[in-house]
């Protein structure tokens, strides 16, 4: 189970770059570089990070599981949960907000459409940040010990 971590870590690398193209992208549209985003392109980079956060959520259940007591006692590893918590509640809720860049301009949307869309976006940065540094933060340095063997 060595290889558990460092696919969990891979998985977070590839769909952590799915995640900030979504975020140009969609930084682009609230800026008017971009007047809408194209709904099809939007899906599948969603569904993408759907995939990843499913694949991480698998990997990590994998690493939890034999050491659950432990973990559920640690308050960083609780953390970490309540900041994937965030991501997969939000992801839900994205999901339903794709449509609205579609066929309106940012500058066009009406203050509720502005409100949901840069609070959902908030709430993926705030989720991203929070669990990867809070797992950088209870594994130290270690992660570079059972990513590189050193």
């Amino acid at each position: 189970m060595n290889y558990l971590l460092p696919l969990h870590i891979g998985i977070l690398a590839l769909t952590a770059i799915v995640a900030l193209y979504s975020d140009h992208l969609g930084f682009q549209y609230l800026r008017g570089k971009r007047p809408f985003l194209d709904e099809g392109r939007m899906r599948r980079l969603h569904h993408l990070v759907w995939a990843g956060l499913v694949g991480m959520m698998a990997t990590g259940f994998l690493m939890f599981w034999p050491a659950r007591e432990a973990y559920l006692s640690y308050t960083p590893f609780l953390s970490k949960m309540g900041f994937v918590a965030v991501l997969v509640l939000n992801a839900f809720f994205i999901g339903k907000l794709i449509p609205i860049s579609g066929h309106t301009p940012f500058a066009q949307l009406s203050p509720e459409n502005k409100t949901k869309l840069l609070v959902a976006g908030a709430l993926s940065s705030i989720g991203w940040i929070g669990a990867g540094g809070t797992a950088l933060w209870y594994l130290g340095y270690d992660w570079i010990r059972i990513l590189f063997g050193n």
